[in-house]
């Protein structure tokens, strides 16, 4: 087998306990939800990491939200090279297509540039950072001083970050100046506003949120449409999966036999946008597995990550499902299905009659 595609020993040794995407948005939880960080170093140290010197930080106005006249992507996030930023403009079509405003995309493109511009400056890759960085970024931008906005052209440098933090903004981070006789309302401040800095917080849990939705996407719609038990889906290797006939081959519990499952067209187009997120980052050998976890260090993804996976999907909804319920649906439909044979039911599930004959006549709660 090919050693190049091999993850190598310093992909295990980069924190083995340093937490990626779902657990980057608790960081930002418990950064933004407590009291304001008065401190100018990093209160995040995992692991031996060092404290990040806030004071010292500069973060340049690199990348750029340009308005497009394209009713389909109005706003698009560029990085320093004048590229658009891909996670960016997924999560912005995702919202567009849930039905908000121009407005709101700018809003949440002008906190995501914030985000990126920070992590640009300190050298941290999107995907890859942690607890670490959430929590620094919820410091800086709280004591960070805002960029004089002066002869900016409208969208050209929305949301610009500031150089280093550090100078008095007054209570609440404002900096707020003496309030307007007859309105009584205060001028604004230098700093961002505490209702700026929840925002940007708001932002970035939906945007890691979004993207790590997508590695549930492929193995769900296998269990639900092959009926598979969720070992034996989690069992499966590169080899075993075959787009062409639509057939995955698992090997079943109890007898240890190969078997052949037809899965939905949609399975496997859910698997080839899987396939191509995790290109380059994991093996992709013929034995190799072919589920793995979307946090670093990469690991096989096993029953155990699989079930708090569902879990955490499941209790989001306010739902209580299980993935034994996924097995159930499958069964459901599949016995209701006029076009499949009770033999094929039977086959495909494992099962006895009286099993299948069961299932027909209860929806899975």
């Amino acid at each position: 087998m090919n050693g190049e595609h091999k993850i190598t020993s310093s992909h295990r040794e980069r924190a083995a306990l340093v937490y990626q995407l779902s657990e980057l948005t608790a960081g930002l939880r418990s950064s933004a939800g407590g009291a304001r960080c008065r401190a100018l170093r990093s209160l995040a140290v995992i692991e031996g990491d060092e404290p990040r010197d806030l004071a010292a930080l500069v973060v340049p106005r690199a990348g750029r939200l340009e308005h497009a006249e394209d009713p389909w992507q109005p706003y698009r996030l560029c990085d320093p090279a004048g590229g658009v930023v891909a996670p960016v403009a997924a999560y912005l079509r995702e919202l567009q297509a849930r039905g908000r405003p121009e407005t709101t995309l700018r809003a949440y493109a002008i906190a995501l540039l914030r985000w990126f511009r920070f992590l640009w400056a300190t050298g941290v890759p999107w995907d890859q950072a942690t607890r670490a960085e959430a929590r620094d970024f919820c410091c800086w931008i709280q004591q960070a001083v805002k960029p004089d906005r002066a002869g900016r052209r409208d969208g050209e440098d929305a949301g610009d970050a500031a150089g280093p933090a550090g100078a008095d903004l007054g209570r609440g981070g404002g900096g707020a100046g003496v309030p307007n006789p007859v309105t009584g309302k205060a001028p604004p401040g230098r700093g961002y506003a505490p209702a700026t800095v929840l925002h940007c917080e708001s932002v970035l849990r939906g945007f890691y949120d979004f993207c790590c939705e997508t590695g549930t996407g492929p193995v769900v719609a296998f269990w639900v449409s092959t009926g598979a038990r969720a070992c034996e889906l989690l069992g499966m290797t590169f080899r075993d999966a075959d787009p062409g006939q639509q057939l995955i081959t698992v090997i079943r519990k109890g007898t240890r036999h190969l078997q052949q499952l037809p899965a939905s067209p949609d399975a496997f187009v859910w698997l080839r946008l899987y396939q191509a997120q995790m290109h380059g980052l994991v093996p992709a050998g013929p034995d190799d597995p072919l589920w793995w976890t979307l946090r670093r260090p990469f690991r096989a993804l096993g029953y155990h990550a699989a079930y708090r996976m569902f879990h955490r999907a499941s209790a989001s909804l306010g739902a209580n499902w299980s993935l034994h319920d996924l097995r159930h649906l499958a069964a459901y439909r599949m016995s209701r299905d006029p076009g499949m044979p009770l033999a094929d039911v039977i086959s495909s599930l494992h099962w006895s009659v009286f099993n299948v004959h069961h299932e027909s006549l209860h929806l899975p709660g």
